[in-house]
């Protein structure tokens, strides 16, 4: 079975996932977790480098020698290669793997960051392309012996861009999930959608839990939004119409869900 763990950001998609992953496990059934961001997560293409092979050596080289001479630098190399995974012509790096308390990395991790496929940094045609392309080689390859359960791949980061960056309208990107639906229609798919109708509250408590309370997280976010056509201030409005597609691309769709109400006060 393969689960989707979906909902607006903050409405604790990481948290359900971890109880599904401990209560299919007690259950004696093997199971995997992908989180977001993380190299292992075949179908998230978020905080990702995609690059060719002439700029892998360079980014590859510029690595080795910010690792050299520490005292942990075999482990650090590894840690390079399981950051990488191969793509069409090219490489997928999770950047956000390394470590970033090494300056010569965290500055690399920085200037590669405008080399994702997501933010916008592709045309609207490659990257429909592209996120098709990865969904498909996956489907036909997975394992569906075992569990496997997504956190916030399906809606949350395709989403922000399609909406924020590339501005689809409401049918458009009913459109481009019709066919990224199609693609795991043969698979046993279960959809776990959790929904909330205190937006603005939600997305508050999120940005008081983490960076340790700091309220870096909303700034970020705001930050990316003025970039878009909601602005700075629109963060409500924007997660509110976030919300509303991803209701809409179940009501379209034949897919198995679960809704699931978050209230603000929840667990």
């Amino acid at each position: 079975m393969i689960y989707f763990i979906e909902g607006i950001m903050g409405i604790g998609k990481t948290t359900y996932a971890r109880r599904l992953y401990q209560q299919l496990k007690e259950q004696g059934e093997e199971t995997h977790i992908y989180f977001e961001h993380i190299a292992a997560n075949k179908l998230d293409f978020t905080r990702k480098a995609y690059v060719t092979p002439d700029q892998y050596r360079q980014i590859k080289k510029r690595y080795l020698a910010a690792v050299a001479g520490t005292f942990d630098e075999e482990h650090l190399r590894e840690r390079f290669l399981q950051s990488t995974d191969l793509f069409k012509n090219g490489y997928l790096i999770a950047y956000t793997e390394w470590d970033l308390s090494n300056e010569q990395l965290k500055k690399l991790a920085y200037e590669i960051y405008h080399l994702e496929i997501c933010n916008g940094n592709v045309t609207y045609e490659q990257y429909h392309d592209l996120i098709l392309q990865r969904w498909k080689e996956y489907f036909q390859s997975i394992d569906c012996s075992k569990n496997h359960i997504f956190e916030g791949v399906l809606f949350q980061s395709i989403l922000l861009d399609l909406i924020g960056n590339y501005v689809l309208s409401e049918q458009e990107i009913l459109n481009f999930y019709h066919e990224l639906f199609q693609v795991f229609e043969k698979h046993e798919v279960k959809i776990i959608w959790i929904y909330t109708d205190q937006v603005a509250s939600v997305l508050a408590a999120a940005n008081e839990q983490r960076q340790d309370g700091s309220g870096q997280w909303l700034l970020y976010f705001k930050d990316w939004l003025a970039k878009t056509p909601y602005g700075y201030e629109g963060a409500d409005i924007f997660t509110e119409t976030m919300q509303n597609i991803e209701y809409l691309i179940l009501q379209n769709e034949s897919a198995d869900y679960l809704t699931i109400e978050r209230k603000c006060n929840d667990a």
